[in-house]
């Protein structure tokens, strides 16, 4: 089985961040448009949490989804688009972390990936 890209994909300008976290700590980017479809990948080295906040005006959150990010395991999950807006944040464990790469990317269509 391969796995490709059948379709281009957008890769988001505000929602995507290296930068490692000390311990505690949490990193947010910012509201931008939403697609029809919205990936999020994940890695880190330390547990924590990732949130996608939802908003029809950049400022009231109108929906919140939650993603359990386990050490060292690779995380990715597609969601449906709710609301004109978005941005992702995430909550570190209590670990100072020594990797971390959170990357957002966009779709119109669905079928960021498929198996063949």
């Amino acid at each position: 089985m391969s796995i490709y890209h059948n379709r281009s994909t957008n890769v988001s300008l505000y929602n995507n961040t290296t930068a490692t976290l000390d311990a505690s700590a949490s990193w947010s980017g910012s509201y931008e448009v939403s697609h029809e479809f919205l990936g999020l990948s994940i890695y880190a080295d330390t547990s924590g949490t990732a949130t996608i906040k939802w908003s029809q005006d950049k400022t009231n959150v109108d929906y919140t989804e939650t993603i359990d990010v386990n050490a060292s395991t690779e995380t990715y999950k597609v969601y449906e688009q709710k609301c004109d807006y978005f941005k992702v944040s995430f909550e570190n464990d209590a670990v100072e972390q020594t990797v971390f790469r959170l990357n957002t990317f966009l779709r119109e269509q669905g079928g960021l990936f498929e198996a063949k």
